[in-house]
């Protein structure tokens, strides 16, 4: 028997030995190198000094599991022999490792364990819990927005549900507008309404249930609590206890072991199947700290959970002795709720949301303001007069065109009225200058040769031109200025006797002069104004005041040839500024302009970008000709209506914004003030008679326009004061 005895504690040895080498580089301890096992000799004589030579655990970690290893097989040695000194010895040396792991000195055993366990317990909340706080808010805020979602689309349904009452089968105001991927549009019928209705009220119910729960399980998981605590810690000695006296030594140095694997490595953690036994020793796992939030978090159960009537009873029985539960006073508390919930479902957002999509709105300042509460009001407005030209669900292109002008308005001045912009829009309808007219005319000035180029624009054969010259020539009309004034303007010369340009001795005719003027016109309009006043402060400039000068010339040799010709329309006329500045582009600004119209009696020139010349500092048009006037005498003259054009580079430069539009206003005076006093010194040369007629301007101020649209008092006429 002795032999059987010692043979089978050789073959677990060399078993847990083979295991351990296979595991680790390190050497067996001199225990193993003896020949220790001798079959034929007395038991007695072959392990007399066994703890003398059998090694002690080691706490000499790396980063896998060999020094468990090898203490598993000193571990078995020790058990196999039952050498009680070497048993207690570990028992002191594990007390010591946790000492020295926490740093704390222990009255005991016991004591040390309990806190080893709590250490290894925390860590493991600290590690596991976020990942389910990750994953219980991933639910939670998905499911939010489902519900408001489904808030939002039962709102839907019950503004159509309103429509359709009313009797507007077919033209609801909300076409764009979805209920489960269905536009309100297709909504015809009540049974329709009531299906889908149906089905978002339950998805609204089954997923406010859910949310209910994730609520209070994530306000569990931010703090398990104490009880949590020492529920971990008896499961944790509860599993210490499963072992023997010996296994629990194994136990507590793997634990030491798994501890440092831990901290030195990242999840998920490996445990090799010679330590199978051990493999479940953390207690608060992911599951477990899952399960104990699920089971002890707050709340109860939402009033849209099934379980609700049968877990408050008492607000459902219908006697105190127990009756039956009255489920349809639960379903009734239910729709109570969720017609609370949808009633305050903001009605201004699904309006916006409505006409951001029907207008396929995308700039975001028109969307911010259509989403502005503050704009409430003008938002029904707005919805309530698409609606007012709706038929059969279609609202009219230029009804749509209207609103997004007023929508354009608004980047400029966001507190328009629309109410304001309709009694505006209904004046200029019946009249189109009406904006100028009053100041035109008190003015003495004709409203319809300033109508006729306020509303001209460029022929086909010019827009052709510029589209094969290429991307970096384009129109740049009226409604592209971007000051806060327009102009109109009348500059001209009185002639009383006709000139002799072609020196025959006999004085031109009227078309004569005309053509000369044409023809000269370059020339005249060319310029420069000495000690020019500056209306912004110009760097290094005490006085704000410069030499400036400007230069008419055709763009290309072509346009020179074409300007020059019976037929000049199309031609480019380039405008170079100049001023004797330091930064000498933050106050000139160069342009161009393109004929537009040519007759015996006139041109035009409109404003244009070009590769050049940039943006033109006016966008407008301007007209140069001839007339008879109300003495009967030849006049020369040049009229425009147009807006300053404030260049990029100028804007961002030093002052206002209203001094640099002054400053641009003022220049164009300069230049126009001086054609008509070139135009009388050449007439004056050529053995004529000429004088200048005091110029007239007349800028409408877009605060006024501004004070317009923001009154609250109803537009019915439009004072130049």
């Amino acid at each position: 028997m002795k032999t059987y005895k010692y043979l089978y504690k050789a073959i677990l040895i060399l078993l847990l030995l083979s295991s351990y080498l296979t595991h680790s580089q390190i050497r067996p301890s001199e225990f193993f190198k003896r020949q220790w096992l001798d079959l034929d000799s007395d038991a007695s004589l072959c392990c007399n000094s066994l703890d003398e030579t059998l090694d002690d655990f080691s706490f000499d970690w790396d980063y896998n599991y060999n020094t468990a290893f090898n203490n598993l097989v000193l571990l078995e040695q020790a058990k196999l022999d039952e050498i009680e000194s070497w048993y207690r010895r570990q028992y002191n040396l594990i007390q010591d490792e946790i000492e020295k792991q926490l740093d704390t000195p222990f009255n005991s055993y016991d004591q040390a364990k309990k806190a080893f366990f709590s250490d290894i317990e925390g860590k493991n909340i600290t590690r596991n819990t976020p990942v389910l706080l990750s994953k219980y808010e991933k639910l939670y805020n998905p499911g939010r927005n489902k519900n408001r979602k489904y808030l939002k689309e039962l709102k839907h349904l019950q503004l159509r549900e309103i429509e359709i009452r009313d009797g507007n089968i077919n033209n609801s105001q909300f076409p764009y507008l979805q209920a489960k991927g269905v536009s309100l549009k297709e909504i015809t019928s009540l049974s329709k309404l009531s299906e889908l209705k149906y089905d978002l009220e339950n998805a609204f119910g089954n997923q406010k249930s859910r949310n209910h729960e994730y609520v209070y399980i994530i306000e569990k998981l931010n703090y398990l609590g104490s009880d949590f605590d020492n529920e971990m810690l008896n499961l944790k000695n509860k599993f210490y206890n499963s072992f023997d006296k010996w296994d629990q030594l194994g136990l507590m140095q793997f634990l030491l072991n798994y501890e440092h694997y831990k901290d030195i490595l990242r999840p998920p953690y490996s445990t090799p199947d010679e330590l199978v036994e051990f493999q479940f020793s953390d207690m608060a796992t992911e599951p477990v700290i899952e399960e104990y939030a699920k089971n002890n978090r707050g709340g109860g159960v939402s009033l849209f959970d099934p379980r609700y009537p049968e877990i408050n009873r008492y607000l459902y029985q219908n006697n105190f002795c127990g009756g039956y539960i009255d489920l349809m006073a639960w379903e009734a508390d239910k729709q109570a709720a969720l017609d609370g919930y949808i009633d305050n479902v903001s009605t201004h957002r699904i309006i916006a949301s409505n006409l951001i999509q029907e207008l396929n709105i995308t700039n975001q300042n028109q969307i911010e303001w259509l989403n502005s509460y503050t704009n409430k009001n003008d938002l029904n407005n707005l919805s309530n007069f698409m609606q007012n030209y709706r038929v059969n669900g279609i609202v009219p292109v230029e009804v749509k065109e209207f609103v997004m002008e007023f929508l354009n308005i608004i980047e400029e001045i966001p507190t328009a009225k629309f109410k304001r912009y309709e009694e505006l829009m209904e004046l200029i309808k019946d009249d189109p200058f009406v904006l100028l007219e009053d100041c035109i005319q008190q003015n003495g000035l004709d409203i319809v040769n300033y109508q006729q180029l306020y509303d001209h624009t460029l022929p086909q054969s010019c827009k052709n031109r510029l589209d094969n010259l290429g991307s970096d020539f384009q129109d740049q009309p009226l409604n592209t200025g971007n000051a806060a004034v327009a102009n109109v303007d009348y500059y001209s010369v009185e002639i009383t006797t006709n000139p002799d340009f072609n020196l025959d001795g006999i004085p031109d005719s009227d078309a004569e002069v005309y053509n000369a003027y044409k023809n000269k016109f370059t020339d005249l309009a060319s310029g420069n104004k000495d000690d020019f006043q500056f209306s912004c402060n110009i760097p290094f400039n005490t006085n704000n005041k410069a030499d400036i000068s400007w230069t008419f010339s055709p763009y290309y040799s072509v346009d020179a040839t074409t300007w020059n010709s019976n037929n000049p329309l199309a031609a480019i006329i380039e405008i170079i500024a100049w001023g004797d500045v330091k930064f000498s582009d933050l106050v000139s600004d160069d342009g161009a302009i393109m004929i537009s119209a040519f007759t015996p009696q006139y041109w035009i020139g409109s404003t244009i970008q070009t590769f050049r010349t940039k943006s033109q500092p006016f966008s407008g048009n301007r007209q140069w000709g001839y007339l008879t006037n109300q003495n009967g005498n030849l006049e020369l003259y040049a009229r425009a209506v147009d807006v300053a054009r404030v260049d990029d580079l100028t804007l961002f430069g030093p002052g206002t914004d209203e001094c640099k539009e002054e400053t641009y206003y003022n220049i164009g005076d300069a230049t126009w003030s001086n054609l008509q006093e070139e135009i009388k010194y050449w007439v004056n040369a050529y053995n004529g008679q000429a004088s200048v007629v005091p110029r007239t301007a007349v800028h409408f101020d877009k605060n006024k326009l501004k004070e317009l649209l923001e009154s609250n008092d109803t537009i019915n006429q439009i004072n130049c004061n």
